[in-house]
Order: C-alpha cells, then structure tokens, then sequence
C-alpha cells in the first residue's frame, strides 16, 4: 500500500512537471527567442536603411557621368 501511494506521489510529481514544462517554460523560451529575433531584425534593417542616402549619392553619379555600363563577364 506504501508503494502505491509512493508510485502516485511520484506519478502526480512528474506531470505536474511535464504540466508547468508545457504551459509556462516552453513559452517563455519561446518569447525570449522572439525577442531576439525581432532585436536581430530592427538592427539589420536599420543598418541597411542607413546606407540608402549613400547609395542613392553614387547611383545618382554614376548615372549623371553618361558612362555605358560595365561590359558584363561571361
């Protein structure tokens, strides 16, 4: 009888783990994750927004000058 109680005990133990894993681990894991994502994501598009004033200057340039393109390399 002690052993059935301590096999349930257990038993109660282990899902009630599994239950707290499911519900509220895995979702804050999931949430941090989410978090850095999108802190990755501002960053490289901020990075690549910035660069646009310079690129226009040199397309702008580049296309002012009358210059043919390149020849393209086969």
């Amino acid at each position: 009888m002690v052993e059935a109680q301590k096999f349930r005990i257990e038993q109660e133990m282990t899902n009630l783990v599994n239950e707290l894993d499911k519900s509220y681990l895995r979702k804050m894991q999931i949430d941090k994750c989410t978090i850095e994502f999108e802190k990755c994501a501002v960053k490289c598009v901020d990075k690549h927004i910035a660069i646009i004033p310079s690129m226009m200057k040199t397309m702008k340039a580049v296309l002012a000058s009358g210059k043919p393109p390149p020849p393209k390399a086969n």
